[in-house]
């Protein structure tokens, strides 16, 4: 059931039996959350100090996390991973800040085996302290990953919709592509590509079979809040470009072909996300702007179809985490 790996080198630890500071860090992700309050109560029965380091999901963050509490004076650093059934507890010697032991556990990754993987985590780490002082424990802390340890990510998403404007044209179908960067958990900016997958009818003389489409490009830069760990919405401003292109052939007596025509404008734009994997996320996200440089379609006739004042985007879609 279980698998134990034990990595060593020829330092030992040191004994202090007068430190009253020896401290157990439980590091893991919002999605690590079950486990880890398991296995702070079985710390804190040993009447360790215990802190706790709750990161977003992001392995750069925890990697960062799991530094910086080596090189921050922790006695032990225990890495939680639920997903894949696995508790890493690092030794650090605290004079040095090296670690000198590292036990891997390992078991199934299923609610019901979590109790007993934590309980044999909290005795490996009791067993291997037990030169040490075991003092009071401090009040329970759980502080979020702060900034610092929070390092540039690239998103991208795929999400589909519709873009609808002023002007007589009806909504069309629209697949997007989104690239987002996130430069601190606070923020970032994103740039966002949409193709049409529908076309609309133009009216005119010129030809019978006039159909317009609409292509949007833009970029903005959002501030993001979270809900529930799991959970974050955001708010951008941004610009836009929009191209719309008509196409046709001429009926008899005309002359002419494909055309395009070119807009730009601004939007804001409301977001929101729900983490389904560490590496996943299904999105939302509302556009509304404005397009004061608008595209005209016509098809020689007395009716013309711009595209704007106005207009709004409704995407859903998923994205991945690429780094």
């Amino acid at each position: 059931m279980f698998e134990t790996a034990a990595h060593a080198d020829g330092s030992e630890l040191t004994s202090s039996a007068g430190d009253r500071h020896t401290t157990v860090v439980i590091v893991g992700t919002v999605d690590d959350h079950a486990l880890i309050g398991r296995l702070a109560s079985e710390v804190l029965a040993t009447r360790f100090n215990i802190d706790l380091r709750v990161v977003e999901i992001a392995a750069e963050a925890l990697r960062n996390e799991v530094d910086l509490a080596v090189h921050s004076g922790a006695r032990v650093v225990i890495d939680v991973d639920s997903r894949s059934g696995r508790i890493d507890s690092l030794f650090v010697d605290p004079t040095t800040h090296v670690v000198t032991l590292k036990v891997s556990l390992e078991a199934q990754p299923m609610p019901a085996l979590e109790p007993v993987l934590a309980l044999r985590t909290t005795e490996f780490v009791r067993a291997t302290l037990i030169g040490f002082a075991l003092p009071e424990p401090d009040a329970l802390l759980s502080p979020i990953s702060s900034d610092r340890t929070v390092r540039s990510r690239g998103l991208v998403g795929m999400s589909f919709g519709i873009a609808g404007a002023e002007g007589g044209l009806r909504a069309q179908g629209e697949v997007g592509l989104q690239l987002r960067l996130l430069g601190t958990s606070f923020g970032g900016f994103q740039l966002l590509v949409l193709a049409p997958v529908t076309q609309e009818p133009v009216g005119g003389a010129a030809a019978t079979n006039a159909m317009a489409s609409v292509w949007l490009g833009g970029g903005d830069a959002f501030v993001r809040g979270r809900l529930r760990h799991e959970a974050s919405v955001e708010v951008g401003l941004g610009a836009v470009a929009v191209a719309m292109r008509v196409t046709g052939d001429p009926s008899a007596g005309w002359t002419g072909g494909t055309k395009t025509g070119l807009g730009a404008g601004a939007y804001v734009r409301i977001g929101g996300g729900v983490a389904l994997t560490r590496s996943l996320t299904a999105r939302i996200d509302l556009v509304v702007g404005g397009v004061p440089l608008r595209p005209v379609a016509s098809a020689g006739g007395p009716t013309t179809y711009p595209w704007g004042y106005g207009f709004g985007v409704a995407l859903a879609g998923i994205e991945a985490r690429v780094f």
